[in-house]
């Protein structure tokens, strides 16, 4: 029997500008309903976070989408949440993926990292990643310790 292998997903969190109308009012709702729709009608698979006050007030969306990853996301999420981005000055987005988040305040750069996020799904998960944010310049290799010491440490190591 093999061991069952977790599902990667891509989580998407639309944060507010300042200049928003507030997260549950009738307006901002109206759009996350849209950016929601138009990805699910390109087709792809989406689920939507949630939350219900009760059933005589309802309920609605809280800004949090998340897709597997077994799909292919195309340009329908790109195109989809760069209208949004695009929809106020100051909005943001929030793209995690396995254990690494980061923040695109612009078009260009939620591209990049959703190519990055694309990049990295073709290959097998590795706990040394863990720690990288997908959008981090440089990578740091910090060395093991030996019997208590650091490799720099260790007697007769310079």
């Amino acid at each position: 029997m093999t061991p069952a292998t977790p599902l990667t997903t891509l989580r998407l969190t639309l944060v507010l500008a300042p200049a928003d109308a507030a997260a549950f009012s009738p307006a901002y709702q109206t759009e996350l309903q849209q950016f929601y729709q138009q990805v699910r009608a390109a087709g792809l698979r989406v689920s939507a976070v949630a939350f219900t006050k009760d059933r005589a007030r309802g309920g609605g969306l809280v800004g949090d989408f998340v897709a597997p990853l077994a799909q292919t996301p195309g340009p329908a999420l790109a195109q989809a949440t760069i209208a949004w981005l695009q929809g106020r000055t100051g909005r943001s987005v929030r793209l995690k993926f396995r254990d690494s988040e980061s923040e695109a305040r612009t078009p260009a750069t939620f591209e990049a990292l959703l190519a990055q996020a694309l990049a990295l799904q073709a290959s097998p998960p590795c706990p040394a990643l863990n720690q990288l944010t997908l959008n981090q310049p440089a990578l740091a290799i910090t060395r093991p310790a030996v019997g208590g010491l650091a490799w720099d440490e260790r007697p007769g190591y310079r």
